[in-house]
């Protein structure tokens, strides 16, 4: 190669004799089809890194989001009130964003690591110009080269990061009813109509039933039976929903909230709801919780079990009886804070 004294581009004027007199053979023995293909090398080097370093933030912005969502599954991390009316609901959409998240967390990690493996193997070649003469001679094989597959990943990353967006998307769009549920419902503990679940677990028995029938009689039901008795027959209120379903409800109170209500109770409920008592829907509530077996059985017979979660929401934070028992359309909060002051 014969060089041009005059030319912007010279060789540096090294001060070790060794490295001028090697770099100077070096450069005796380039000729065009050496130059070349260290030119494209060099090229495809710079666009090997430009791809991975955009992998890598991609990777990146949803390993973001994806330790922004993780402390929500277990309901807003340690600065959190340990319950919040809609933490449930918080909880179950922070799920689902996260099963999203972390797939497509694995894909762009898996996508960063190939495009990694594209540019190191590129810089591994540097000085091996016979590699390199083969790798873009006439008679190598033409393709597809290793920069092919890392600019497939690039051609990607509109699509991975539409989806990402979308993930963010849903999330929002699904947090945003939950949030104005949870303001109504903290406003809602705070009017006349709640009663919180200190109340309810410091009541007699009787006091139980009664409040059970105003709370029903709250959300709208005729109370027909308001406590129970002798020959109630496990039947301590009855009330008609709004679309006149007859409700037929057994009240359980409980001295301790880890105290479990067991199947005999519901067993004798279940003989005379229906056939006595004319029920269409039959529930038992209560201000603890309920045994295995007593859950069995209620899902077997087709039984409604309230138990001290769900009574707080009904009772403190103004969920509808309709909804907590699953029958007619759902409420709106609003709805039943009309003339709360």
């Amino acid at each position: 190669m014969i060089i041009d004294c005059e030319a912007p581009v010279t060789p540096p004027s090294y001060e070790d004799e060794t490295l001028r007199r090697e770099m100077g053979n070096y450069i005796a023995e380039a000729g065009p089809d050496e130059l070349f293909a260290s030119y494209l090398w060099a090229r495809e080097c710079k666009i090997a890194r430009a791809i991975h370093l955009r992998l890598s933030k991609h990777r990146d912005a949803v390993k973001a989001e994806l330790d922004r969502v993780q402390p929500r599954l277990y309901g807003y991390g340690k600065t959190a009130p340990i319950w919040t009316p809609t933490r449930d609901d918080c909880v179950k959409a922070a799920i689902n964003a996260h099963n999203k998240l972390y797939y497509e967390h694995k894909e762009a990690e898996a996508k960063e690591q190939e495009a990694w493996d594209i540019w190191t193997t590129l810089l591994d070649d540097s000085g091996q110009m016979k590699k390199l003469l083969t790798r873009y001679g006439r008679t190598a094989e033409r393709g597809p080269f290793l920069l092919d597959t890392a600019v497939k990943h690039w051609h990607d990353l509109p699509e991975a990061t539409e989806r990402l967006e979308e993930i963010l998307r849903e999330y929002r769009d699904e947090l945003h009813p939950i949030a104005l549920r949870d303001t109504e419902r903290i406003a809602f503990e705070k009017s006349a109509k709640s009663i919180s679940m200190d109340r309810l677990h410091g009541m007699h028995h009787k006091e139980f039933e009664l409040a059970v029938a105003s709370l029903a009689e709250r959300d709208g039901f005729q109370v027909r039976r308001d406590r129970g008795g002798a020959g109630d027959l496990g039947a301590d209120v009855i009330a008609l929903a709004p679309d006149q379903r007859r409700v037929v409800i057994q009240c359980k109170h409980v001295k301790n909230q880890r105290t479990k209500v067991g199947s005999p109770a519901l067993q004798t409920l279940n003989g005379t709801a229906r056939p006595v008592h004319q029920a269409d829907v039959v529930a038992v509530v209560t201000n603890g919780s309920y045994s295995e077996p007593a859950r069995d059985f209620a899902r077997a017979q087709d039984i409604v079990l309230i138990d001290w979660v769900t009574m707080r929401d009904w009772a403190t934070w103004g969920q509808p009886l309709s909804e907590v028992l699953g029958i007619g359309e759902p409420q709106r909060m609003a709805d039943s804070l009309q003339g709360v002051s």
